[in-house]
């Protein structure tokens, strides 16, 4: 009877070692023949990976009822994901699948030193499979193991880097660079004079991204209120039904954000319902006593003990009528973190940019809360709309990690010199579909490759994302460890369904309006249509909000965007569905161009096979497609300009 194959991943030389200490004193590593002088190793076959048919003496060993050790990665290597896997190896143990059984090392201070064995896994079909299905083993391993369910606090993140790399900056933007022992004293004097102002559960916070929105952020965190985050581009009348939504009496805001952003109607608006704290004031109320008083809190590193679990509150950019809140715990997004850090190799050696809101979950979880977490310098700058600012930044800094919208990423090109953006290593898009021409010109124009993540604020926010190791064009990556899912039938839709979630990142619940809080289902609904390939890629078709029903049929109004852009080789498209007296709705489709004809779009959508019912019913020409704070089109705003016009 054959042997038992255990396929192993590893780090360094060191974690060999640990396996060996594991293992009976039976099984035989299998090495490449680079490795030998570097291990220490009583039982040992080696091979050549540029000569696959040396692996027949592997072959014939499991053959003759010995079992083996071997790494698909065939080498250590520097980072925390999963490496280059070399088809040699999986194909040499292909006639053994039902003999394969994966072992992981893990490290450090997350997990114990010794492996996690996984007796019995899903038998494979061939050896492509066997890979993809070590791949996610892998993966979710590495994820359980990092992960500890539990009441967690990002502020005591924050407090554990002050005590490791009190030096090291934390956080920089226009104005200020703060290390991480500035930040921690910054934080606890921050809190300390807020302390008697602050009487509710739940604070507002109107603040762009910054430094000082950061220092407030955990400032709240160490007082174990909940932040609400809101959107200042959201006005008057919807930011006043967010403040009831959450229960909110106060707002924390600054004087020259309101000055500067232009809302002082607004903030006059809210001032009305709310009490309104601003930064600049409790700054100047800081006295010697609490500066003190910080120095104490950071000498003796006092963190948080949680007497419940602490939460933040987000609201969706939907288009529903009132705003509706999303609960999110620190556990929530700290599991979010964990799956990412699984998926893309980020470490300390690299350096962030956050241009993205702090009210947005992609800014707040991946832009801002992240690079705490691993200890890496994040840049935070006001506005995403800088388009000349921005890339320069980018620059200076030798910024690595960078997460904007396909739109905003696309405003940096136009402005960007040539050499700007050679720095980037990873950059990661969401909040809408990336467009090709954006893709592309970050290719040609800079070398970088851009990858796609997929996710809504319930999800705290990623559920699926692109990275090195698993990434095709035209897709969202693959789901993140941890992450369960079903795709329930939509009538009218053939291809792919919607899709449902679950895991240790959904949401708590919702805040709804004159109804408080409701608890999330075990089964969060996306609201996205998608199709999951054979590979485990995630193909996004459309929101379900984004289908037109025309004659009993439904549309995607996603996928005639895409045409249109093709038609076009432009961008600037957008689309909307209208009531229709004849067919129920109708499409529209907005341009900034007057030379795009319908003529050519129809003519356009016949080569490419695609039925007339595709085709939009009118073209609307525009000065601008209008965007949302997150840069998401605002198709709300397309739809209210549409009415007005007729």
């Amino acid at each position: 009877m054959a042997g038992t194959i255990y396929l192993s991943t590893f780090q360094s030389i060191n974690d060999v070692k640990h396996l060996k200490d594991h293992m009976a004193s039976d099984v035989t590593f299998a090495i490449d023949q680079h490795l030998q002088s570097k291990v220490d190793l009583d039982s040992v076959l080696t091979y050549d990976i540029t000569q696959p048919k040396s692996l027949k003496k592997v072959q014939e060993h499991i053959e003759s009822g010995y079992s083996v050790v071997m790494f698909p990665e065939n080498q250590p290597r520097e980072w925390e994901t999963p490496g280059k896997y070399y088809p040699a190896i999986f194909a040499s143990i292909a006639p053994y699948l039902d003999r394969v059984k994966p072992v992981i090392v893990e490290k450090g201070s997350v997990t114990s030193e010794l492996p996690l064995w996984q007796p019995g896994s899903e038998i494979a079909d061939d050896s492509d499979q066997l890979a993809r299905s070590f791949y996610f083993y892998i993966q979710d391993q590495r994820f359980k193991l990092r992960y500890r369910p539990g009441s967690y606090n990002f502020f005591n993140e924050l407090v554990a880097q002050g005590k490791a790399n009190p030096k090291r900056t934390a956080m920089m933007d226009q104005s200020s660079t703060l290390s991480y022992r500035d930040s921690l004293l910054q934080v606890y004097g921050l809190a300390e004079a807020l302390r008697p102002v602050l009487k509710e559960q739940r604070v507002g916070l109107l603040l762009p991204t910054s430094v000082p929105h950061a220092l407030a952020l955990f400032g709240l965190f160490y007082l174990q209120k909940t932040p609400v985050m809101l959107n200042f581009t959201m006005g008057e009348t919807t930011l006043t039904e967010c403040c009831e939504t959450a229960e909110v009496g106060t707002i924390l805001t600054s004087r020259a954000f309101i000055k500067q952003a232009n809302l002082s109607s607004v903030a006059s608006g809210l001032e009305k319902h709310v009490k309104l704290v601003y930064l600049e004031d409790i700054k100047q109320s800081i006295t010697t006593t609490h500066k003190v008083k910080a120095g104490y809190l950071y000498a003796t590193k006092a963190g948080v003990d949680n007497v419940s679990e602490p939460e933040l509150v987000l609201f969706t950019s939907g288009t529903d009528s009132r705003p509706k809140g999303v609960i999110l715990t620190h556990s929530n997004i700290y599991a979010n973190i964990t799956q990412a850090l699984t998926t893309v190799d980020i470490d300390e050696t690299n350096k962030v940019l956050n241009v993205l809101p702090m009210f947005h979950s992609f800014g707040l979880t991946a832009g801002t809360l992240m690079p705490f977490v691993m200890n890496i310098p994040v840049y935070l700058h006001p506005s995403p709309l800088d388009y000349k600012v921005i890339p320069e930044i980018v620059y200076q800094h030798q910024i690595t990690v960078f997460f904007a919208t396909s739109t905003f990423l696309n405003g940096y090109a136009k402005y960007a010199d040539s050499l700007d953006m050679r720095s980037l290593q990873l950059v990661v898009a969401g909040g809408e579909k990336l467009k090709d021409e954006v893709y592309n010109r970050y290719l040609e124009q800079f070398q970088v490759q851009i990858f796609e993540g997929y996710g809504m604020t319930e999800s705290a926010p990623i559920i699926a994302l692109g990275a090195p190791r698993n990434n095709k064009r035209g897709t969202v990556g693959q789901l993140l460890p941890g992450i369960q899912h079903e795709i329930r039938p939509v009538d009218g839709i053939k291809d792919g369904g919607s899709l449902f979630v679950k895991g240790p990142n959904i949401m708590k619940g919702y805040l709804l309006y004159n109804k408080g809080f409701v608890p999330a289902e075990e089964w969060v609904d996306t609201g996205d249509v998608v199709r999951i390939d054979d590979e485990g890629y995630v193909h996004i078709i459309s929101r379900l909000k984004r289908f037109a029903k025309i004659g009993g049929e439904m549309i995607s109004l996603t996928l005639v965007e895409q045409l249109a852009m093709e038609c076009f080789e432009s961008s600037e498209v957008a689309t909307i569905a209208v009531p229709d007296q004849r067919k129920g709705e109708k499409i529209i489709l907005f341009t900034t161009n007057a030379d795009h004809a319908l003529k050519d779009l129809k003519q356009y959508i016949k080569s490419e096979k695609h039925p007339a019912i595709v085709i939009p019913k009118e073209i609307e020409i525009i000065d601008d497609i209008p965007v949302m704070g997150s840069g998401k089109t605002d198709y709300g705003a397309l739809k209210q300009i549409y009415l007005n016009r007729k």
